[in-house]
């Protein structure tokens, strides 16, 4: 537990630092001058792929704090980066949890997401990047704790929520979910995959129905 928490706090130190720099670094300025002055009624219905693509929920999510914080506040604008850049490690290390039951794997996989640079500089930018990269991290976890899980209404719409955040921030993220839906596929079909997470054919065919109407929801 010790390790953990000081896992979390050494990543929480290195996307805190310098979070209140000047607003405008990176690709920063697109979203600063295109959307922060946009009312959210536009934003929610409109999608410009610009130079460098426009991520919709974030920016709801960004012209709502300049809304409460103001304009030339950088810690309210670039805190929803910051805090779904922390929530990510915390499910990075529940997805490892899940796939292997030894704590060191996990704390392992934690401590890879901690220092990753990119994983650092996307946490602190106002960028819906650490917004695609946590519901995408978020979709991974649903959808293992629904193969291994009775309870298909919770993460049912834990996996279609967080599917269609990571899509409606970045369009791109349908890519990603293609990928997953085609990895669901497999471990329901292969018998050696069903068997390495304890399904019958009864029960996969269940989960086949299952994630095919969340699919479907998403899509």
């Amino acid at each position: 537990m010790l390790i953990l928490i000081a896992l979390i706090l050494c990543g929480i130190f290195l996307r805190a630092h310098q979070l209140g720099r000047a607003l405008g670094g990176g690709d920063e300025n697109q979203v600063l001058l295109e959307w922060i002055y946009t009312p959210v009624n536009h934003i929610v219905t409109t999608f410009s792929n610009g130079t460098g693509g426009d991520h919709v929920f974030h920016n709801i999510i960004v012209r709502m704090m300049v809304l409460l914080f103001g304009e030339e506040n950088a810690l309210a604008i670039r805190f929803p980066a910051f805090a779904t850049g922390i929530a990510c490690l915390w499910f990075i290390y529940k997805i490892a949890k899940e796939i292997s039951p030894s704590k060191t794997v996990a704390q392992l996989a934690l401590l890879a997401a901690v220092i990753c640079p990119i994983h650092i500089y996307y946490s602190q930018t106002a960028r819906g990047y650490s917004f695609m990269m946590f519901f995408s991290t978020l979709a991974i976890y649903a959808t293992l704790k629904l193969i291994k899980s009775d309870k298909y209404f919770r993460w049912g719409l834990l996996l279609f929520l967080s599917g269609f955040l990571s899509v409606y921030t970045l369009p791109l993220s349908v890519l990603f979910i293609l990928g997953l839906a085609l990895w669901v596929l497999f471990v329901l079909k292969i018998p050696a995959l069903k068997t390495e997470f304890g399904l019958n054919l009864e029960s996969s065919d269940k989960k086949f129905y299952q994630f095919l109407s969340v699919f479907l929801l998403m899509g």
